[in-house]
């Protein structure tokens, strides 16, 4: 799966699959159907030059731990098509207090591991609302 460029110049990401996928099916679900119930994140991480393998893997690691979190309704990692080191998951929660309690990201209960020694610059995370 990847998502298209329209007709102007947006950058093109493609979806990083989980080897976890096929254990929480249940859990995963047309991220469209969930936008007016749920709380919408998107997380973009830029590597530093040489550390774009290790920080996908935290990553990875990242989301394996996110999904089992009751509140997470849906989390997937993609990667920018025309920069292979911007990472950027996309996260759904049925109650934004889980992600907010912790700070999103930096106060991750699976720790941040590797993560802020692969950033080139800050995690830049945005909240998505509808518009009606």
């Amino acid at each position: 799966m990847s998502l298209q460029p329209s007709a102007s110049s947006y950058a093109v990401a493609t979806l990083i699959p989980s080897d976890l996928d096929a254990l929480y099916s249940d859990r995963v679900a047309d991220p469209a159907s969930l936008a007016p119930t749920g709380y919408m994140f998107v997380s973009t991480f830029r590597a530093k030059p040489g550390s774009e393998l290790l920080l996908r893997y935290e990553l990875e690691r990242l989301i394996t731990h996110t999904r089992r979190d009751r509140a997470c309704l849906f989390c997937d990692l993609f990667r920018l098509s025309g920069d292979g080191s911007v990472f950027v998951i996309h996260s759904v929660w049925s109650n934004p207090d889980n992600w907010l309690r912790r700070s999103g990201w930096q106060g991750h209960p699976a720790g941040p591991g590797l993560i802020d020694q692969c950033l080139l610059a800050p995690i830049e995370v945005v909240e998505l609302q509808e518009i009606p």
